[in-house]
């Protein structure tokens, strides 16, 4: 079976729902082996599901055809620990310059992923 792009999004979907593959299989008119295989294939096991339900977390979305928003928020986090960590009083000048050169890389890091996302690369 080919996979389009609107149905690996059902099948997504209907993963963390916490449908059985013959539940998926049945909506989306295929079998449970090809349902199985491409979850499988896509790494979205049935305890992740089960994870994503207990803890009520969505499958990630994508912010402005950007970064999803667990990215986002890594890039955020580390940024904060560089400029908290050049800001200490206990940080030498040389320290202070490798996290300034490292805050540089990972604003453009950031910038660079957001435009293969956005151009699909």
């Amino acid at each position: 079976m080919i996979w389009a792009d609107q149905k690996v999004e059902k099948l997504k979907e209907l993963c963390y729902e916490g449908k059985s593959n013959k539940e998926i299989a049945e909506i989306l008119k295929c079998s449970v082996t090809e349902v199985y295989a491409k979850r499988s294939q896509l790494k979205i096991t049935i305890r992740i599901c089960k994870q994503h339900m207990t803890l009520n977390i969505q499958e990630p979305k994508v912010i402005s055809k950007g970064l999803s928003k667990k990215v986002k928020q890594a890039f955020n986090d580390l940024q904060d620990v560089l400029l908290l960590e050049m800001a200490s009083d206990w940080t030498s000048v040389k320290d202070a310059h490798a996290y300034s050169w490292m805050s540089y890389i990972l604003i453009s890091l950031e910038e660079s992923f957001n435009e293969m996302i956005k151009n699909k690369i």
